[in-house]
């Protein structure tokens, strides 16, 4: 009798709460959020604008900041609470254990340094290291992510970079040190289509070929259906729905993720859009 064992838990979120205070009162942004990511599969966080899903991968990451408070919840890497370490532990974590990639690559470069001294900042923060060795390793992390002429690259600035060559290089620091994990939140945002689907092969291409677990953050369901193996649906700061992505786009449970489905347009059908009701509750205008 033949034995196979079950994919571990590299990431397990439970009943995460974080809140904004505004002039208007409390805005629940994260609203109980539970949701597990097992290692070397990618999960698909998915929603409308609004619904949270920022908002909880960086309450995952505590990057949470004034006027915003997580409020209640655990956040569990590698059996290990996040929420419950020093903020020097946390910092060792991210970036050797956890690689985030944001949604603005120019957002996330520092533009007044070179592309190498970036590399070195961060191999530095986890390991000692010279600089040679750190230029070694970041030529190796860039031709990794499909960088011709990484030499080049490396003597550069930000600004000197394309949207897609930035994206490319976030994803090289962000996987430099061969994380277990990586949070992408909506890599692919400010990139023309062809480059979109470029960004995302590379990113499906490296998590099969370092068996790493991607979490990744999108509002478009044919990105879900194309690179995730699970999904997870949150509307309005709750998770509403979740499973493998198959099961949940072709016998949705929940009505929102109906609508959401619905909404994609079609050839020779009518856009459909989904639109807030009376006192907040949801139009499903094709159910």
């Amino acid at each position: 009798m033949s034995t196979s064992t079950a994919p571990s838990v590299i990431l397990s979120v439970r009943d995460i709460e974080t809140q904004f205070a505004t002039q208007r009162g409390t805005v629940f942004a994260v609203n109980r959020v539970s949701f597990d990511v097992t290692d070397g599969e990618i999960v698909g966080l998915v929603g409308e604008s609004g619904s949270g899903k920022s908002v909880t991968v960086r309450s995952v990451l505590r990057l949470i900041r004034p006027p915003g408070r997580i409020t209640g919840g655990s956040a569990e890497f590698e059996g290990t609470d996040l929420h419950a370490l020093s903020e020097s532990r946390l910092r060792q974590i991210r970036g050797s254990g956890i690689g985030f990639v944001s949604q603005n690559p120019f957002g996330s470069l520092n533009p007044i340094l070179p592309i190498e001294r970036q590399f070195h900042n961060v191999i530095r923060a986890h390991r000692r290291t010279t600089r040679a060795e750190s230029r070694r390793v970041a030529l190796q992390a860039l031709q990794s992510v499909g960088i011709a002429g990484p030499d080049r690259v490396l003597g550069g600035y930000a600004h000197e970079l394309s949207g897609g060559m930035a994206q490319r290089v976030v994803i090289g620091i962000a996987l430099v040190l061969r994380p277990r994990l990586l949070i992408a939140d909506e890599p692919t945002t400010a990139l023309d289509v062809t480059v979109q689907r470029q960004i995302l092969d590379l990113i499906r291409d490296l998590a099969r070929e370092r068996r790493m677990a991607v979490l990744l953050v999108t509002h478009d369901l044919g990105v879900v259906a194309q690179y995730c193996q699970r999904v997870v649906v949150m509307y309005a700061g709750k998770v509403v729905e979740e499973g493998p992505v198959r099961r949940v786009f072709k016998t949705p449970a929940h009505l929102y993720t109906r609508a959401l489905l619905d909404a994609i347009p079609r050839a020779g059908k009518p856009v459909v859009g989904v639109s807030a009701g009376p006192r907040g509750s949801i139009e499903y205008p094709t159910l």
